[in-house]
């Protein structure tokens, strides 16, 4: 049995698993046969304790020979599941902090988790789009918060920090903890520059998040016809409008409500629902034999929250060469967030130059903070990035990333570009697609 544990791949959460063999047995081969497309969750136990939790990996072999062999089958972790396309907008429909954000999207996934973190940043609402899935959303917002996540041995999902900012070693290894040699692997830096590309928001009060132009004339704001028994932008399933603003993009609207005008006998309004950045409508001309007019659509709000500026937070320890990492942050709005980010993420880089590699009967967590030392390569501080425990022979290899000492840059840049208004056209929005998600 093989298991493979990994903290994270280059900052980003990565799947563990689990490789074994399951002795000949024809009743359990017709029950792996059964699986069809089913997720199918399995539980591994050693000395009467969790081991390992995770879902059968499809893809497997039943050998035969003689007689029945061995099947090999793989346990993977259930970040997997998560992977999967929405095939539907989600909305976080009103602004929380990002723990609480972070909680409802765990809950909306159907996921145990362990306790969450506590970051007070305000998310002003998250739009997951159809083409999302739970865990690309999840892997964003924490990675621009300091965070990644695990799996763990009862299959709850669990909170990694990713960039310590005090490291206090935990254990001390050194060579005769080891059962061969201590690899350290030295690479060039990755990166000397980290650019946060991030939008600063403006709240603008008593406002309008939407307002239909649509053949405005003289009195009106709006001068639309609706034909016997037809529906507004022939949306017979309703239609979402997209929120606009003179001002900027509208990242969120709140107590946004329905002002509408028109022949109000005949034109009913079926359906309304507002969400984070649009609207979903359904309004009708219940006359059969004669069109009816709309002569004004508005949304109005309490409060538009609207992206008012493009800003960039910089640090650098080398400004001589071309190694910039440049992250565009979906949910960071201010500064001093941005900032520290970018700071994180240059100090990473920093100690990331140093990796040891080695073997050992002992156990260590994973993401244990240790000390590596022995005779002629000094001692250095780490943090156990991956383990592959071999159970039959007792030997773990470990990959033990260096974290060194933290030190914040010294050197922090702003700039700030403003965005032009949108250009205007007569119509303040554009048509959005027939039918609920």
């Amino acid at each position: 049995m093989i298991l493979n544990q990994v903290l994270h791949k280059d900052l980003k959460p990565a799947d563990t698993s689990c490789q074994f063999s399951l002795l000949p047995d024809v009743a359990l081969n017709n029950l792996l046969l059964g699986m069809g497309e089913y997720d199918t969750p399995a539980k591994i136990s050693k000395n009467g304790q969790p081991f390992f939790f995770g879902y059968i990996k499809k893809g497997f072999t039943i050998p035969k020979k003689q007689r029945l062999q061995p099947v090999a089958l793989e346990l993977v972790s259930g970040g997997y599941l998560l992977k999967q396309k929405l095939g539907r907008d989600v909305f976080i429909k009103s602004k929380k902090t990002v723990s609480e954000t972070v909680k409802e999207i765990l809950e909306l996934a159907g996921v145990e988790y362990n306790s969450i973190p506590t970051i007070d940043d305000i998310l002003y609402g998250v739009h997951l789009k159809a083409q999302d899935s739970y865990h690309s959303v999840l892997t964003q917002i924490l990675f621009e918060y300091g965070y990644t996540f695990v799996f763990d041995e009862n299959g709850k999902f669990s909170f990694v920090e990713l960039f310590i900012r005090n490291p206090q070693k935990q254990y001390d290894i050194t060579g005769r903890d080891c059962l061969d040699i201590i690899n350290l692997e030295y690479s060039e830096k990755k990166k000397t520059q980290v650019s946060v590309d991030w939008a600063g928001v403006e709240i603008v009060e008593d406002s309008f998040a939407f307002k239909e132009t649509e053949g405005a004339q003289a009195g009106y704001s709006c001068y639309i016809e609706l034909l016997p028994a037809s529906y507004y932008k022939n949306a017979a399933d309703g239609v979402y409008i997209p929120y606009q603003h003179k001002d900027g993009e509208v990242v969120y609207a709140e107590n946004v409500t329905l002002d509408i005008d028109g022949d109000m006998s005949y034109i009913s309004v079926q359906a309304f629902e507002a969400l984070n950045t649009k609207a979903f409508v359904k309004i009708k001309n219940t006359d059969n034999s004669f069109s009816k007019w709309i002569r004004k659509l508005n949304f109005k709000a309490d409060k538009v929250y609207v992206k008012k500026s493009k800003n960039k937070s910089k640090v650098a320890n080398n400004t001589t060469n071309e190694k910039i990492h440049t992250v565009k942050a979906d949910y960071i709005y201010t500064k001093v967030r941005s900032e520290r980010l970018a700071s994180d993420l240059l100090n990473y880089y920093s100690f990331a130059v140093i990796n040891y590699k080695i073997n050992s009967k002992r156990n260590y967590p994973l993401g244990a903070i240790v000390t590596i030392s022995d005779t002629n390569i000094g001692t250095g501080l780490g943090r156990i990035l991956e383990k592959k425990v071999n159970i039959l022979d007792g030997r773990t290899e470990y990959i033990i990333e260096s974290v060194g000492k933290y030190n914040p840059s010294a050197v922090v840049k702003r700039e700030t570009e403003i965005i032009n208004k949108p250009i205007t056209d007569g119509k303040d929005g554009k048509d959005g697609k027939p039918g609920k998600p």
